[in-house]
Formats: structure tokens, sequence, C-alpha cells
């Protein structure tokens, strides 16, 4: 118990001084770097605490023998509630960034940066130990679980001595056990020890639960319709290809060691390593353009740009490297690489970050454009990206990442692909078609499901694969509704509404057709950075509503 006590005291004492060494300068940094030691001293005293008083408890009967298991308890604990902070406490949790501040704020010490550099540096280390933390915590999860199993298959026995006979099963033992039992037993130590073996209960079934959660997943799969959010689809499709072929690889920003800035990749840098999951420097020509040579090698690379906004440093890569190669050589170099990553406007991020790049890459011939809505899209669409032998840009939207829907038993299969230039219907109707993609498919459906209570029949296509277009789904509904609007978030001219309009012109759709073409695009301007302005610079409800009506010559 000394020892336990001395412990607990060296711990306090280094987190306060490590706490009072960062802050020396009154600062907002310095404040919340020493909020966390504070709760990391907290944490400490309420361990060392806990420690002592179950010493105390353990020394009233068999102390020799309840002493290892009730450590072993505490170890949880100590293991288990830094790691729940993690994830959910606004300050990360006293573990990780104590450490995490401590050498940031050293380094910014030394040498004398400058508060945005001081801020970035933090972040950057702070994400750092976070990671490895939880990498951590897995690990000792899965130790600890074994542990935890051993000493639980033994736990009754041990304490059937100071047990009441109420709290436990007496099935298992001889009269002659039980009467000696009641014998040696002590109504007030047995009843405190009760709780104990209560928490330790609770305890170990939340270690169970954990390790199980953490483990990866073999053998069964559940076959039942889940939701699933397009993140989490996204990097379903990446794991199983990379598992599937080992010639898949991942370059980009961040995608390793950070799980991607999106936290699309998480997890894959741990389980692939640096060879197959590999953070670039900011340069994107650079790195696009070696990811294209390894293409042109047989390699199989899937490049994340952090916004397609940043793929105009590489567009000649893009373009002409990979897009143009397999014609070039007449047939004798493929180029099988994927192009993915957020594009078009995300919310509050300006005129150079929320550009559309649906009209510009899929107006080239030599490349394959899909546009993803829903988990499945995305799911479906990328592994049969990666097992194309052509480029293929991916165009997702940020906004969406975070959004669940529903994954078939059929969507996840290992084998579920989604092949290029085919449409889907995803409501069927009789009075107008509305043709869209990405998150505008969301919002049509909205306005088509509002439109239903007048009596108005909505067909609503989801394009997925933009080049090529599903022009016989284009051409099919518009002849069956006689009315067709288009809706994109880029700008009108020479964008995906314009070359539907040029379909039905062109195909013998047009003589089908009982009212103009109305197309719903992003306005003629540079995205706003106000909120007001850029939602009014967007296609909302109200714009895919009236422009429904005009069709149908209603008000």
């Amino acid at each position: 118990m000394t020892m336990t006590g001395a412990f607990g005291i060296y711990a306090v004492m280094t987190s306060f001084t490590i706490a009072y060494l960062a802050g020396g300068s009154v600062s907002g940094v310095n404040i919340m770097a020493c909020l966390n030691r504070a709760a990391g001293t907290v944490i400490a005293c309420v361990y060392a605490v806990t420690v002592v008083y179950v010493m105390e408890l353990s020394s009233m009967q068999r102390a020799p023998v309840v002493v290892p298991r009730l450590f072993v308890a505490c170890a949880i604990v100590g293991f288990q509630y830094p790691a729940t902070y993690i994830r959910s406490f606004p300050l990360y949790s006293c573990t990780g960034t104590c450490a995490g501040f401590t050498v940031a704020l050293l380094l910014i010490e030394y040498f004398d940066q400058s508060e945005f550099t001081v801020t970035i540096a933090m972040n950057r280390i702070i994400d750092t130990f976070i990671t490895v933390f939880i990498y951590l915590e897995a690990t000792l999860l899965a130790i600890l679980t074994k542990v935890v199993a051993g000493i639980d298959q033994r736990f009754s026995r041990i304490y059937s001595h100071i047990v009441p006979p109420a709290t436990l099963s007496s099935s298992s033992r001889s009269p002659k056990e039980i009467k000696v039992d009641n014998a040696l037993r002590k109504p007030a130590a047995g009843a405190a020890v009760a709780v104990v073996h209560h928490q330790y209960k609770m305890l170990s079934s939340r270690v169970f639960a954990n390790a199980a959660r953490l483990a990866p997943k073999k053998g069964v799969r559940s076959m039942a319709t889940i939701d699933v959010p397009v993140r989490e689809a996204i990097n379903q499709a990446l794991d199983e290809e990379m598992a599937r072929d080992h010639r898949v690889f991942l370059m980009g920003e961040e995608v390793a060691q950070y799980n991607g800035a999106y936290k699309v990749t998480k997890g894959l840098f741990a389980k692939y390593g640096g060879k197959r999951v590999v953070d670039t420097p900011i340069t994107e020509m650079g790195f696009a353009g070696l990811a294209t040579g390894a293409a042109y090698q047989g390699l199989r690379p899937v490049v994340e740009f952090m916004t397609f906004n940043f793929s105009m440093q590489a567009i000649d890569h893009v373009v002409n490297s990979a897009a143009k190669q397999f014609y070039m050589t007449g047939g004798d170099i493929a180029v099988p690489i994927v192009f993915r990553g957020p594009n078009g406007a995300a919310a509050g991020v300006a005129a150079q970050h929320s550009q559309c790049f649906a009209a510009w890459y899929s107006s080239v011939p030599g490349l394959k454009v899909v546009a993803p809505w829903s988990s499945e899209d995305a799911r479906g669409l990328l592994k049969s990206a990666i097992r194309d032998e052509n480029p293929v840009v991916i165009l997702e939207n940020e906004l969406l990442y975070g959004t669940p829907f529903p994954l078939t038993d059929e969507a996840q299969s290992p084998e579920f692909l989604i092949p290029f230039g085919k449409a889907k219907i995803e409501r069927e109707g009789k009075d107008v078609t509305v043709v869209t993609f990405s998150k505008m498919v969301g919002t049509s459906l909205e306005v088509a499901k509002k439109l239903e209570a007048e009596g108005i029949s909505v067909e609503v296509i989801n394009l997925r694969s933009l080049r090529p277009l599903d022009r016989e789904a284009i051409i099919a509904s518009a002849k069956k509704t006689g009315r067709v609007v288009s809706v994109e978030e880029g700008w009108a001219q020479c964008g995906i509404g314009a070359e539907i309009a040029g379909i039905l012109m062109e195909t013998d759709a047009f003589d089908f057709l009982d009212a103009p073409m109305e197309r719903i695009t992003g306005a003629d301007v540079p995205m706003p950075y106000a909120i007001p302005l850029e939602k009014a610079a967007l296609p909302q409800m109200d714009d895919i509503e009236r422009a429904i009506k005009r069709t149908l010559n209603r008000k």
C-alpha cells in the first residue's frame, strides 16, 4: 500500500510539474494545456485512491489471493477510461494530450514560432499522439481480454468464502463445502466484496464488448440490410480491394498516419503499412504524376485529392498523362488509376474550394467519370473503378461523407460492382423526370416526396456515371413522362444539363416532349463566402419545385 501511495503521489507531482512548466505565459493555448493536465491530475488521484481503497478492502480476508485480481481490475479501469475520453471529451483526454502539448510547447518556445504556426504544430502533434494511443488501446484490450477471461473463470470460487449465500450459486458445490463456507463467511466484509465483485463483472463485460468491437471481423458476414455512412462504405471498398489485389495502393495528403482528412482511409495505414498507404507532401502535380507512372508499370494506384479544386495543380497528368496514354500508345499501355476526392461546394469554403468539376472532367475522352450519391453508389462505383483498366475520376461530396444510407445484402458482398454508364431510377414517376447526380439526388427526392401530396408524380434519375452517360435511361424516361428537369450544382454553361439537353434535341426523345426542358444549376458567379449568399448561389428545393411546375404549366 505504501508503494501504491508513493506511485500515486509521484504521478500527481509529475502532472503538476508539466502543467507548471507549460503555463509560463498566460495564453489560450497554455490555459487549455494546463486544464488538460489538471484533468490528468484528478484522474491520477482517483486511480491512486481506488487502489489504496481496494487494498484496504482486500486485507479484510484472504488478501494474498484477492489483491492480484483486484490489481488487474484497477489496471483495466486505467486503460479503459482515457481511451473513452479520447473519443468523446472535447479536449481529447489527459493522457494523449499531455504528451502532445508538452512536446509542442517545448518546440514552440525553442524555435519562437508565430501564433499561426503554433496552432498547426499543436494540432499535428496532438493528432499523432491520439492516433498512437487509440492503436495501443486496441492492442491492450486484446491482451486484457485473455487475462480477464482467465480470472473470470475463478472469480466466484475465490470469493465464495466471504460473500453471503444469496449472492452466489451453490449448485456446483457439495453440502459439506457449503457448510464450511457458511462458517467462514463474515457478513460485513462479504457485503463489501460483493460490491467489488459486481463492479468487476460489469468491467470485464465492458472489456469483452470493446475488444469484440475493435477486433478484426473474420469469417461471418451479416447479410441483413444495414445503414452505413458514405465514408465507411468507401473505406470498406478500399480495404476489400487492397486485400484482393496487392497491386492496389493509396496515395495522397494525410491519407496514412492522419487517417485521411475526412477519415475515409481510417485504419488502412495500420493494416497495410507505409508502402501501400502513402502520405505525400502538398504537391498534387508531383504525386499525381508519380501515381500515373506507377500505373504505367502495372500497379493500381488510388489517388486522393483533399478536394478536387486542388486537382487543378495536377490536371496535366490527369488529362494528358493518364487519359490519353492508352490511345497514344496504340493500346500498349493501360493506365489503371483512380483519382478520387470531394467535389463541389462544401460549406463556407468560398470560391477557390467550391467548384464542381463534373463538366470539366466528363468532357475528356479517355477518362471515366462517376459521381456517387448513396453508400451503395460509393462502394460499387469505387470497386469498379479500381478494377477498371482505364483512369477513373470519382467525384464525391464532402457533405455526404457522414450521411448513412441503407446497404443491402447484395451491396455488402465483396464482389458487388456497379457498371459504368448505367443510371439508377431512384423514384418512379409519370408526370416529369428529374435527372441529377451526387448531393442533388437527395434534394430532388425530397422535392418529389413533397409534390406527391399535390398530385404530381416525379421520376428521379440518379446518373451515377457522367462519362459514359446512360443516354438510354434519359431518353426512355423523357418519352415516358414528356417533361425533363436537370439539376446540378455546377455552372450552367457547358454543364451536364447542357449535355442532357443536347441528347434530347438530337434523338427521337424530342418528339415526345410536352414542354421545354428546364435546367437548374449553380449561379454563374464565383462561390460567395457568406452563408446566405452561398445558399442563394446553389440549387435549393424551391428552385427545383418551381422548375417542375413550370414544365407542368402550374404556378
